[in-house]
């Protein structure tokens, strides 16, 4: 046996781990044979070093975790919209001189508006009816000669096809209408809920893409120390003839699975963050009156959680080992 066949055989061994053909053999069997034996072989480079690989992985997981739980919250603030919707509310004080047929053209009006969610009318009678019920002054209000209360409107503008400059705009306008004798809402804690969930936003994204370019970095640098401590292997498969492709590969796997292991226990530490806090978050929307139930994680969330990880793995493992390929080129 000739010198450079030997070397061959000890270059397949390596990189595949059996006595196989560094090149395959033409057809769709070879070819799933082939990326099996890289599968195998990243799998076991992964568990020869199981502490590099854990931190690794674990960092991974924090990475992608962080930009799930942002996502999370701010799914959870924007379930309460309906809450929200109805606390936004515009009360509308009718004059007192204004007759039926002024009020029925009123309430024609705000009912085919589209911006508003819900147009609820109140007699002066219904008024005084409910704040009887409300108070203890039932008896005292039976002795009043006439109804101090007036008619007015309850308002739920859509705060989704409207941002709070316009209900603003809108109160105003409301303001300037013969009928109407008061339109008043208070606006100053919805400018503050809605700037925290912009600024939560804008801040998720940010956070988002500076955790994806440390996790590609991560796995990228991963993989270079990987391809160092294989230095010799790769060097000698290649004299005898391994294509950059077939060195590539993989690392490819070795990407791939720091990219699934890292974005499953991301999963993990979401959901366990999910069912420490939802005992606390119920606690406090009931504080609010609020009517809505903690959302966790979709199957569309779980997937893009999934994809994002085995997309960075892959794509780390790639940069990586074209410079390793390139150097040893050289």
């Amino acid at each position: 046996m000739s010198i450079q066949t030997s070397n061959k055989q000890h270059a397949e061994k390596v990189i595949t781990g059996k006595n196989e053909k560094t090149v395959p053999d033409n057809g769709i069997s070879s070819w799933f044979k082939q990326h099996k034996q890289a599968s195998n072989n990243a799998y076991k480079r992964l568990t020869g070093t199981p502490l590099s690989s854990l931190l690794t992985i674990f960092v991974v997981a924090i990475a992608l975790s962080m930009p799930a739980a942002l996502q999370i919250a701010i799914k959870n603030l924007e379930a309460g919209q309906s809450t929200v919707d109805k606390q936004a509310s515009i009360s509308l004080y009718l004059k007192s001189d204004t007759d039926l047929a002024a009020v029925e053209a009123l309430k024609q009006q705000l009912e085919n508006d589209e911006t508003l969610q819900e147009v609820t009318y109140i007699s002066s009678e219904q008024a005084l009816q409910d704040f009887q019920q409300s108070s203890n002054l039932g008896n005292t209000l039976n002795s009043l000669k006439n109804n101090p209360l007036p008619a007015s409107f309850i308002i739920t503008p859509d705060t989704k096809k409207l941002k709070i400059d316009d209900i603003e705009l809108l109160v105003e306008d409301y303001r300037a209408l013969d009928a109407v004798e008061l339109a008043q809402i208070d606006v100053n804690w919805l400018k503050k809920l809605f700037s925290i969930v912009d600024l939560l936003k804008h801040f998720a994204i940010g956070v988002s893409l500076f955790l994806i370019f440390a996790v590609f970095v991560l796995i990228g640098n991963t993989i270079r120390n990987l391809g160092q401590l294989f230095q010799e292997e790769i060097a000698i498969s290649k004299l005898v003839g391994a294509t950059d492709g077939f060195v590539r590969r993989i690392f490819l796997y070795s990407g791939l699975y720091y990219g699934l292991f890292g974005s499953l226990i991301a999963l993990l530490f979401v959901f366990i963050g999910i069912l420490w806090l939802t005992p606390h978050m119920n606690e406090l929307i009931s504080l609010y009156n609020a009517n809505f139930s903690i959302i966790g994680l979709s199957i569309i969330d779980t997937l893009s959680i999934v994809g994002t990880g085995l997309i960075l793995g892959l794509g780390g493992a790639w940069a990586a080992s074209n410079r390793i390929i390139n150097r040893l080129s050289l």
